[in-house]
């Protein structure tokens, strides 16, 4: 499914998985436009994972390829966006 913003999840609970009210999301970008996929990759080689994403805005030469670099904290952290492709 496509979502306008791109965010991760944390649980915070007991383990129970199935209630929602033990997830917390971190927004990382709200105008991304449609995310379409994300892949955990290590983009650079360096030891650390980054988060591959596309979007889809169905107009010629809108579209991209970005990579976040995920922080040590990744709900508080700073997540630095690279657009590596657009088109």
């Amino acid at each position: 499914a496509f979502g306008r913003k791109l965010s991760i999840f944390r649980n915070i609970g007991t383990g129970d998985y199935s209630n929602p009210s033990e997830w917390v999301e971190k927004v990382i970008e709200t105008n991304i436009g449609l995310v379409f996929d994300v892949k955990v990759e290590d983009m650079n080689r360096d030891g650390k994972v980054d988060l591959l994403v596309t979007n889809h805005l169905g107009l010629l030469n809108s579209s991209a390829v970005f990579v976040y670099e995920i922080p040590t904290d990744i709900m508080t952290g700073e997540y630095i966006r690279h657009t590596i492709a657009i088109g």
